[in-house]
């Protein structure tokens, strides 16, 4: 009977790297270890430069007009001027308000302007010294239609937009 000899004392603890394989070898450098996240970081970048050159050459397609929340400007804004502690301080009106020249109808501004005056309660007895009390009130209201300055400054000039 032939014993096997030669396998004895093969397999023990200084031989168990060829047995295994290369699996428990390291890695020869670190190079490679951080080389997907630049890349994803680089994509994300170039992504993100791509879509904001896309956004401010083109817009994002949505016309954003303000809300007026109700309110109008026509010419019956002029008597609503109340003015009530004006007149409370310096004296009553001597004239209804008036709307002045300047008056704005275009589709995305609108303006009216209004002038009021007001006299001193105590005219006799200011007027018998020579001194007088008169105040003189503008008000201009502007209601904007559009956010683009544009046509804003178009309506200013008195071009009509179609």
């Amino acid at each position: 009977m032939i014993s096997e000899p030669e396998l004895i004392g093969e397999f023990g603890p200084e031989h168990t790297a060829e047995a295994v394989g290369d699996f428990d070898r390291k890695p020869g450098s670190g190079r490679r270890r951080g080389h997907g996240l630049l890349w994803g970081a680089a994509g994300a970048l170039v992504a993100s430069v791509v879509w904001a050159t896309a956004v401010f050459a083109y817009g994002d397609g949505v016309t954003r007009k303000p809300d007026p929340r109700g309110y109008r400007v026509d010419g019956r804004s002029c008597s609503a001027m109340q003015l009530k502690a004006l007149t409370a301080s310096v004296g009553k009106r001597e004239n209804a308000p008036a709307l002045a020249p300047g008056r704005i109808e275009h589709p995305a501004l609108n303006r009216v302007r209004c002038f009021l005056g007001l006299a001193s309660e105590e005219d006799a007895e200011t007027y018998a010294k020579g001194w007088s009390v008169y105040a003189h009130v503008g008000l201009e209201v502007e209601l904007y239609k559009e956010t683009d300055p544009r046509s804003e400054f178009e309506a200013r000039e008195g071009r009509r937009r179609l």
